[in-house]
């Protein structure tokens, strides 16, 4: 289900759940955060966090490297921790009490770490078939995501192993429905699994929720994004907690990609002129309009947006925000729709599958600033009609574009289909495909930052994926850059349009905008 439900709603994202939550929903801007308080244990643990996390972040970054104030991460009653004095490159590493154990001098920790094991905890969707059937979504994966999680566990585990160790999986199964439905209690018993229940060394995941975000710093296992394609977070979240707790291979940060957006939406001439009748070139001047769900992380992209666009004299004449559930998505988009052609608004940005369904009943045709991350398996689950003059960006072919427009093989790709192949797994469908290289890029870039960093341990991971540079062969995107206080791999991006002579998305070039 990584891929799945992709159009459900660019807005309640997150993959296992960005795709059901994609294609209809908007529920949580695709990767944005979870807006329920957690329960008060897990607010006095994020408030330990707080504490604790950046206390240990003034070591200069010279050759010792040390950080020289103590943690006080006391959650659940935990001593406070030692100063950190971990030697190299970072001195960001204050060791911290988790739960009721002392924070140990000069390591983070290395729960789910054995002397033969390292374990990593992964939710995967137990109902993606039953979901995306209920929607009627065209095109959805049927291949099991835990056979895939297996079958590249297994290539690890025979070329080598993890420094020298096994690597091993926590399965947590979860409902996507549950989560559409209520996601504050799915990402609690997820939390709850991997903190209390089974200790991992890291979380892999693609809902990216402030709340498991904080977990699992909290709990001292990084989080790493899998299919970034659907995680637009602020840079400075990757640098919260000292910086050592979420790193997006696939990933590219709220800023990044606000800049890159509006960009290549200028420079292509988006905000001529339209006919929202007609849906095509008129004689109306250009009025914005932005709908989206109403969470810090997606308030924050969209003001991005709007700086962005201010630099070409635009702004959004109306905005219309709703809040994270399943009733508030449906509700809001017909809302907004009927908003939105009595204000005249020309250009739509943030449109999800459910808005775009209602403008055709209404028939209203706008030009949309096409959501990045939808891709071809958004845009055919919605009326066509919709979709003409539409305008995006992306970075990864299997997700952007249908077989017949894939400009070719990305790095990691080929070794990716080889290893499902070989586990007797079906490449064909590209749904499919797209779990399957997002498994790839998380768990593959998992080891490379780890045999990089050379140690077993929080510290040792970042140092890693900071060292990786642009040397990952990435399977879902073109490439990845990663290093220190960069880590969200993906920098640039390729301009996309509707081609309503295919009835499909194409890229317009063959070079990625920087």
């Amino acid at each position: 289900m990584w891929a799945v439900v992709r159009c459900l709603s660019r807005d309640a994202r997150g993959r296992g759940i960005t795709v059901v939550c994609c294609l209809v929903l908007t529920l949580s801007g695709c990767g944005t955060t979870v807006g329920n308080a957690p329960p008060v244990a897990d607010q006095q643990t994020s408030q330990g966090t707080a504490d604790g996390l950046a206390a240990g972040t003034v070591g200069a970054d010279n050759a010792a490297g040390h950080g020289t104030t103590a943690g006080s991460f006391n959650a659940g009653g935990g001593a406070a921790g030692q100063a950190g004095t971990v030697l190299g490159a970072s001195g960001s590493t204050a060791g911290y009490g988790t739960g009721n154990v002392s924070g140990s001098a000069g390591a983070l920790t290395s729960r789910g770490v054995t002397a033969s094991t390292i374990t990593v905890g992964i939710p995967l969707p137990s109902d993606t078939t039953a979901v995306a059937n209920g929607f009627g979504i065209k095109g959805a994966g049927s291949v099991s995501e835990q056979d895939m999680v297996t079958a590249v566990i297994n290539d690890v585990n025979r070329t080598g192993g993890v420094l020298g160790r096994k690597l091993a999986a926590d399965i947590h199964p979860y409902s996507i429905a549950s989560y559409i439905s209520n996601p504050a209690q799915t990402d609690g018993e997820i939390c709850a699994d991997f903190r209390d229940d089974r200790k991992v060394f890291s979380v892999i995941f693609n809902v990216v929720d402030d709340y498991l975000r904080q977990c699992s710093a909290a709990m001292g296992s990084p989080l790493i994004i899998a299919d970034g394609n659907q995680a637009y977070l602020p840079a400075a979240d990757y640098q919260a907690n000292g910086g050592n707790f979420l790193f997006g291979p696939t990933a590219i940060t709220a800023e990044r990609l606000a800049h890159l957006f509006v960009v290549s939406l200028m420079t292509r001439n988006f905000a001529q002129p339209w006919n929202i009748l007609s849906g095509g070139p008129g004689s109306t001047p250009a009025r914005l309009g932005l709908i989206h769900v109403d969470t810090p992380d997606q308030d924050a992209y969209y003001a991005d947006i709007a700086k962005d666009l201010a630099k070409y004299g635009l702004k959004f004449a109306d905005t219309f925000t709703y809040d994270q559930n399943a009733d508030a998505a449906v509700a809001g988009t017909q809302s907004a729709v009927l908003k939105f052609k009595a204000a005249g608004i020309t250009h739509v940005f943030g449109a999800s599958a459910f808005f775009m369904d209602d403008a055709q009943s209404q028939k209203y045709y706008p030009r949309y600033a096409y959501l990045p991350g939808l891709g071809q398996l958004g845009a055919q689950n919605v009326p066509a009609a919709e979709m003409n003059g539409a305008l995006t960006v992306g970075w990864a072919p299997v997700i952007d574009v249908a077989a017949a427009q894939d400009p070719g093989d990305t790095p990691g790709a080929k070794h990716c289909r080889a290893v499902m192949i070989a586990a007797g797994l079906s490449v064909s469908n590209r749904s499919d495909l797209e779990a399957m290289y997002s498994v790839c890029d998380a768990v593959y870039s998992f080891r490379a930052a780890l045999d990089a960093g050379r140690a077993a341990t929080v510290h040792g991971l970042r140092i890693g994926y900071e060292t990786l540079g642009a040397s990952f062969p990435t399977a879902l995107s073109f490439s990845v850059d990663l290093g220190p206080n960069q880590h969200a791999g993906i920098d640039t991006v390729r301009d996309m349009a509707w081609d309503s002579g295919c009835g499909c998305l194409k890229y317009t070039s063959s070079a990625n905008r920087s």
